[in-house]
């Protein structure tokens, strides 16, 4: 167990498409996306991750990353991402603003449900 991962799924829509479609159906999408339909979604992995969890410790043995090796871990996973995000940029592409847009969204999701 390191809790060193977040997980994301985004369902994004052309604002233009979404706006030139009836009412109806822009009433069926809103009722079924936001932060009710993001809850809803991330208890089905929490619980996931419950039952997963129980499943490992019933047929073998989980072990924690503490201390110094947690701390290289972390730094692995820092070296990582700045890699992706150099080699995004080099490209051209906006990964580091993106990234940074995508950590500001979660503090604020995270305030927003309290967590």
């Amino acid at each position: 167990e390191f809790g060193l991962y977040a997980l994301a799924f985004v369902a994004t829509m052309n604002k233009a498409t979404y706006e030139a479609l009836p009412a109806g159906a822009r009433a069926a999408i809103d009722a079924n996306s936001g932060m009710d339909w993001a809850l809803a979604a991330g208890r089905g992995y929490d619980a996931g991750d419950v039952s997963g969890r129980a499943e490992t410790l019933a047929t073998g043995t989980l072990n924690s990353i503490d201390g110094s090796e947690r701390a290289a871990w972390e730094a692995a996973a820092a070296r990582a991402t700045e890699g992706y995000l150099a080699e995004l940029e080099a490209k051209g592409l906006p990964g580091r603003a993106t990234y940074d847009a995508f950590r500001d969204h979660v503090a604020t999701c995270e305030t927003e449900i309290g967590g």
